[in-house]
């Protein structure tokens, strides 16, 4: 979902710059070096506002990862991670992308 070089990007932002603003089991909010992170595990939704997340959400085989989404999964406990990336590639149908700001699913 990162591929190498964006995996060692996501490593590299130090957890200081990482605040999590909201986490439970339906939702996880998050401000990353200026950015926004959310995602909805009830409806399956992601949203972000960096550039590459603009430009890559769209791509196949799999929705691509953001250095900052890949930074918020590494800090949330292994096994939530590893449930969602499992559940993101197995139906990546199922799950929306958004740039920040655009409408999402209600």
């Amino acid at each position: 979902l990162l591929g190498g070089s964006r995996l060692r990007r996501a490593k590299a932002i130090e957890d200081k710059e990482l605040t999590v603003l909201e986490h439970d089991e339906e939702q996880l909010s998050a401000e990353i070096r200026g950015y926004t992170v959310k995602i909805d595990f009830r409806k399956k939704t992601i949203s972000h506002d960096c550039v590459d997340w603009k430009r890559r959400k769209h791509l196949p085989p799999y929705k691509k990862l953001c250095k900052h989404i890949g930074k918020v999964l590494l800090i949330v406990p292994q096994g939530e991670a590893e449930t969602f990336a499992r559940d993101l590639i197995a139906n990546p149908d199922s799950w929306a992308v958004y740039a920040l700001g655009q409408r999402e699913r209600p």
